[in-house]
C-alpha cells in the first residue's frame, strides 16, 4: 500500500492464480480497480455474506445500488462496470468494463 497523492490510498495486490496485480485506488469519492500486468482475463468482484447479515443494499440495478444506513439514503454508481445479482449466496457481482471497475461514492440523495 502506498499513497501517491494526499487523500488517495493506492493498493497493488499480487495475484496467485495468474501473473498480474489487482490495483486499487480509493478516496472518499470513488474506488477504482483494475488488473495490471496480466494477459486478458475474464474477472469480476463478488460480495458474499452470512445469510443473516444486515446489509444496507435496498435495490441493485445494472449501474446503481440504492442503500440505506442508519437512516441515511445513498447510492453507489458504477461509472465503469455493471452490477448484477447472480444465483446463489452472493449479494451482488460487479463485472468490469474494459478491465476496470470505477465506483462513484458521492451519491447521497434526499428522496427516491
Amino acid at each position: 500500500m502506498t499513497s501517491k497523492k494526499p487523500g488517495v490510498l493506492h493498493i497493488s495486490w499480487p495475484l496467485k492464480s495468474f501473473k498480474g496485480n489487482l490495483v486499487m485506488e480509493l478516496d472518499e469519492k470513488q474506488i477504482k480497480m483494475k488488473l495490471a500486468g496480466a494477459a486478458s482475463q475474464d474477472w469480476f468482484l463478488e460480495l458474499t455474506t452470512d445469510a443473516g447479515a444486515c446489509l444496507p443494499f435496498q435495490q441493485i440495478g445494472p449501474s446503481r445500488i440504492d442503500c440505506t444506513f442508519e437512516g441515511t439514503d445513498y447510492d453507489v454508481t458504477a461509472s465503469k462496470g455493471t452490477f448484477s445479482k447472480p444465483n446463489g449466496p452472493s449479494v451482488f457481482r460487479i463485472t468490469p468494463q474494459r478491465n476496470t471497475i470505477l465506483l462513484n461514492l458521492t451519491g447521497e440523495h434526499a428522496q427516491r
